[in-house]
């Protein structure tokens, strides 16, 4: 079998969206987060991935091909933050977006690295505010774990191209303070940063008809491979039978975490992979 990995395109969005509910289909997790498998669904699911496509720079969906049938194997989606941007305010537009007609506040999706939707309106009643609850479980963990290096207030120093310090210091922070370029003019009136330094695979799946080929390890290994060079820690959430895997390439366990409802009983596993740092002749230090 001969396999080749490469970026999703939208012309790949309705083979991927099969093997994603294939893959997690004995999911409890999966099925609050992105409804039951049918084609209302997968519509609907088709339309939020076209979104992140289309709107987010920190986000690399990549797929698996087996060349001898040309069918999608696999997919990830990665969640890359290398840089600094400050936290602008919302403009007026923004903020009239978010209120309805009758002038109250709409909600919106939680602000955290590759949070999910929070709203599942796939969902009535009942179902719907436990599966809520699983997605704001879900974003509150993430964010209390997957906020190193972010670097919360910034200066002008005497010196160019050099920023305060992380509340969380890191070797790698360090250095990049001399490779990143300078800072454009803050936006917040509380010169607040937003953007963390690490990566997170946010979600990986491999169609069961190809599980056990390699396919998954290819996935992580990019990440790793590029997370590696660029000096970043990763963080990915993971189901039991996946732990293993990621385990084997060096992530290490963080929380076992899991959340009840009436309907949904979920249980994953938040890991990490520490920063390394790549000498150029390839090994770490």
């Amino acid at each position: 079998m001969h396999l080749r990995l490469s970026p999703l395109t939208p012309s790949d969005l309705p083979s991927l969206i099969t093997a994603q509910y294939r893959a997690f289909a004995s999911e409890q997790m999966h099925e609050a987060l992105f409804g039951p498998d049918t084609p209302e669904m997968h519509a609907l699911t088709k339309e939020r991935h076209e979104k992140e496509l289309a709107s987010d720079s920190s986000m690399r969906w990549l797929k698996v091909t087996d060349l001898d049938t040309g069918k999608l194997m696999c997919a990830a989606n990665w969640k890359v933050w290398a840089g600094f941007a400050p936290s602008a305010a919302p403009s007026s537009s923004e903020k009239s977006e978010g209120k309805e007609a009758n002038g109250t506040e709409e909600k919106k999706t939680q602000d955290v690295p590759g949070g999910f939707e929070t709203q599942c309106t796939w969902w009535e009643r009942s179902e719907r505010e436990q599966a809520e609850a699983i997605v704001g479980d879900f974003v509150k963990r993430r964010a209390e774990n997957v906020k190193e290096a972010c670097v919360r207030k910034f200066h002008h120093p005497p010196f160019p191209n050099a920023y305060s310090q992380s509340q969380t210091h890191s070797p790698y922070l360090e250095i990049l303070h001399h490779i990143l370029p300078p800072f454009p003019p803050p936006q917040d009136p509380n010169n607040q940063l937003t953007n963390p330094l690490t990566s997170v695979l946010h979600m990986l799946f491999t169609d069961p008809s190809y599980q056990k080929r390699g396919a998954g390890a290819m996935m992580i290994k990019w990440g790793t491979d590029l997370a590696d060079h660029l000096m970043l820690p990763v963080w990915v959430e993971a189901s039991e039978v996946a732990t293993p895997l990621y385990r084997k390439n060096g992530f290490e366990d963080v929380e076992h975490c899991k959340f009840k409802t009436e309907r949904w009983e979920t249980s994953y596993w938040l890991l990490r992979r520490p920063a390394r740092v790549r000498s150029m002749e390839g090994k770490f230090v």
